[in-house]
């Protein structure tokens, strides 16, 4: 009985995606031979698929957006859902609890700056209303960066790592600032492109963000379907929209790629690769002996791995690996192309300033002002990467972002004026 109420413990931390992989394993072990412990998880989720079922069919009358819809089913059926072993009268009177957030959402009581619901680690008034300015100010830098960046015709690569860049920043955004869990997609092909385009669309950072989610998340099969609505989506998402469609097409060929160093130190061999899906392994090859590490991408090996790759000289990016003196690396589109695959918070300054350097040297025949332009751009960046002390470490993040932005705005600016 000890085990199962532990067990009972240890799924309300799995539902809200709380639980460590070991745990998880613990948890499904007990799971597959407790039938007790698994029909009331069965019937958990049974409750909630019904409740969101009934939430989303009583919200096709309500004002607001579809995202906006999906935003609030997704917060009342979380809300909502009942923990394990309660008992049912409770259960009901939670419905209409949720039941009342329907009407009160309906007579406008919900303003649409409350979807989604914005994180902050402090109750304290003043520092929520710093914290909801702050976002606003985002949102509104955002837009200021989408405006600038030209079509897909009149760009360059600087202009795409920018965009690029502008994407991850959202989604950073969306995952630190915003509790926000993204319904399932539609099964059909066609509904699903066309949900998450309208949302790509949309105004706010957390929208597109869900969208950007649901869009790489798309089969091969979808590419003809993806190929037909993209064309009338706007500069800045274009730009996201065709590197999409070249995975969609050659996914394949993409994950065959890689760049390798192989280097041998006294009695140690060194072999760091990077694959075109943005993986890196370091093989480290001693006496017959082998350790392997394994990394998401060429910045998450020097950051987690630091004492190793410092031991063997390891450096590089995305796309370019060096193993003391030995070096190898793809082309710029082929970083970029790391870049886009990796979905993680990557090192964009030795992309981007390659990029801003293309687009310099067809105006500017010396070559130490062409260097001296990108390391003037580039100090604003890493004056963005600087942390703002005595803050709580969300707000902390997010400064970070604002900071990033309006250096990002900077680049793009500059990447313009180079142009004419």
């Amino acid at each position: 009985m000890e085990e199962c109420t532990e067990a009972r413990k240890a799924v309300e931390a799995w539902i809200d995606g709380e639980l460590g992989v070991g745990e998880e394993a613990d948890l499904q072990t007990h799971l597959a031979a407790c039938a007790s412990c698994a029909g009331e998880v069965e019937e958990r989720r049974s409750f909630s698929r019904g409740l969101g079922s009934g939430l989303r069919e009583s919200l096709q009358a309500v004002r607001g957006s579809a995202p906006e819809r999906r935003a609030l089913v997704d917060r009342l059926t979380a809300a909502s859902r009942p923990r394990l072993g309660i008992a049912p009268r409770i259960a009901a009177a939670v419905t209409l609890v949720a039941g009342l957030g329907i009407v009160a959402y309906t007579l406008g009581w919900f303003r649409k700056s409350d979807l989604p619901v914005a994180r902050t680690a402090t109750d304290d008034p003043e520092t929520r209303a710093r914290y909801a300015r702050l976002l606003d100010e985002i949102e509104r830098m955002t837009q200021e960066v989408r405006a600038q960046l030209p079509s897909k015709e009149e760009g360059t690569p600087a202009d795409w790592t920018a965009a690029l860049e502008l994407a991850t920043l959202e989604d950073q955004l969306c995952q630190i600032a915003y509790r926000e869990e993204f319904v399932d997609p539609p099964s059909d092909l066609q509904r699903r492109v066309e949900g998450a385009m309208r949302d790509l669309g949309g105004s706010k950072s957390w929208i597109r963000a869900g969208a950007r989610r649901s869009l790489r998340s798309l089969p091969k099969e979808a590419v003809p379907v993806l190929e037909k609505v993209s064309v009338n989506a706007g500069t800045c998402d274009r730009w996201f929209l065709d590197r999409l469609l070249d995975e969609l097409r050659d996914g394949e060929s993409a994950e065959q790629q890689k760049v390798v160093v192989r280097h041998s130190q006294g009695d140690e061999e060194v072999e760091v690769q990077q694959f075109g899906d943005a993986r890196v392994e370091l093989v480290i090859a001693q006496r017959g002996r082998q350790q392997k590490i394994s990394a998401r991408n060429m910045t998450d090996l020097l950051r987690r791995h630091r004492d190793t790759c410092r031991r063997f000289s390891i450096s590089g990016f995305e796309g370019w690996v060096a193993v003391g003196d030995l070096a190898s690396g793809m082309d710029l589109e082929g970083q970029l192309g790391l870049l886009f695959r990796s979905g993680e918070s990557v090192d964009f300054a030795p992309v981007r300033s390659e990029a801003y350097a293309g687009v310099l040297a067809k105006r500017l025949t010396d070559a130490a002002q062409v260097q001296d332009r990108v390391r003037t751009i580039e100090s604003k960046f890493r004056q963005a990467e600087k942390v703002v002390s005595g803050l709580d470490p969300d707000e902390r993040e997010i400064r970070r972002i604002r900071s990033k932005l309006d250096a990002l705005k900077s680049y793009v600016e500059a990447v313009q004026a180079a142009k004419r």
